[in-house]
């Protein structure tokens, strides 16, 4: 059986994360039973990430995470999950990927995943799938806008 796009990039941002005593626990969420936890849940040394994957297969004129018509989208459950999360100071992200890199989408002002995304701030925005590795790597134990 084939991998979905999602899965397969995920996976490829995976294999640059450092594993060991020294790098990054990474546990997927995936359950049938329950819905709206986030893919993956990172930890490190000092602390933890919950992360939720997408994957665009073409880069929309608009990106609109909350349109419950787009094929790419976060359920009401994820939508609830996260801002439950966000409320209560727990480092998430959403990172939206594509054939040419992805962009993270933190609980800040600048690049919230509720916001709406042009196709020239989401290619302007891109990281590689390295560069994504990393930055999972630098935030697990940070909260991504405000000190616990």
């Amino acid at each position: 059986m084939s991998r979905k796009p999602e899965a397969t990039f995920k996976a490829s941002v995976h294999r640059h994360l450092p594993t060991g005593r020294t790098g990054v626990y990474v546990e997927g969420m995936a359950n049938d039973y329950r819905g709206g936890t986030p893919d993956n849940y990172y930890e490190g040394d000092s602390g933890y990430l919950w992360v939720e994957w997408k994957f665009l297969q073409d880069i929309p004129p608009v990106i609109d995470l909350m349109d419950a018509k787009k094929q790419v989208k976060l359920s009401p459950l994820q939508q609830k999950w996260l801002g439950r999360a966000e409320s209560n100071k727990i480092n998430v992200a959403v990172i939206v990927g594509s054939k040419l890199g992805g962009m993270v989408l933190t609980c800040d002002e600048v690049h919230h995943w509720s916001d709406k995304i042009t196709r020239e701030e989401f290619e302007h925005n891109l990281l590689s799938r390295k560069e994504l590795a990393t930055w999972i790597q630098e935030n697990v134990g940070r909260c991504l806008n405000s000190p616990l």
